[in-house]
């Protein structure tokens, strides 16, 4: 799947890495804010630890 038809016709969000889908419709979606990465899960964000 390409950004553009995971987004739309959206602009991907600032940081944005890629998305991982799962098989049971599962998102993922890896992102990097400056020095920080982290992936968000629906209403819940998982940051790398240091």
């Amino acid at each position: 799947m390409t950004v553009c038809s995971y987004f739309r016709n959206a602009k991907a969000p600032e940081g944005f890495v890629v998305a991982l889908l799962g098989e049971d419709r599962s998102e993922f979606v890896i992102v990097k804010t400056g020095d920080r990465n982290w992936i968000a899960f629906g209403d819940f964000s998982y940051g790398t630890c240091t």
